[in-house]
């Protein structure tokens, strides 16, 4: 079967990008009887581009960095703080109910956050809740179910132990 290309189909065979690469190379070094030199300006070209790489890269790393780490919670006289991105804070008076539940409803997708192993942070739709926010690691329940009246949090601590004392510490200032 022969396939038909269109004017606009991009094709990366091994040919094309081979021309990609001697493009890019006489873009930025001339050949002057045999000679080869950086050409006028192409110094700026390749500082550049690898500006951007490495950019991009500290930026992808911060990411990953951040959205791996344990849940942070304090607490005031007003309500709960949930710290990081993501986080907001929650007035004792949003809190409609409370629950410490051993497993998490089944996540269909991320809508908006971050999956980093089993470290969810953001938005997610769930199968059984529809929209929630999490801040958990999946690995270690228990998790803290909170339904306030901006939506569904559930998050847990770096232990089981801090988990069940925030929890606790949750219910007191809720009576």
């Amino acid at each position: 079967m022969t396939k038909v290309r269109r004017e606009g189909d991009i094709v990366l065979d091994k040919f094309r990008l081979k021309g990609v690469f001697i493009k890019f190379k006489e873009n930025l070094i001339s050949s002057d009887q045999g000679n080869e030199k950086f050409q006028k300006g192409s110094g700026k070209q390749i500082a550049l581009s690898i500006g951007i790489v490495v950019v991009t890269i500290i930026f992808i790393a911060g990411l990953m960095f951040f959205s791996s780490q344990d849940t942070k919670v304090t607490f005031s006289d007003d309500g709960i703080k949930i710290h990081g991105m993501y986080g907001d804070s929650y007035t004792w008076d949003s809190i409609e109910s409370i629950e410490l539940i051993k497993e998490l409803p089944t996540i269909e997708r991320r809508t908006n956050g971050s999956a980093i192993g089993s470290n969810l942070k953001g938005h997610f739709r769930t199968t059984e809740l529809g929209s929630v926010k999490l801040f958990v690691d999946a690995q270690k329940p228990p998790f803290i179910y909170l339904n306030t009246d901006t939506g569904i949090i559930i998050f847990n601590m770096k232990n089981e132990d801090s988990t069940k004392e925030t929890f606790e510490k949750i219910l007191k200032n809720l009576k």
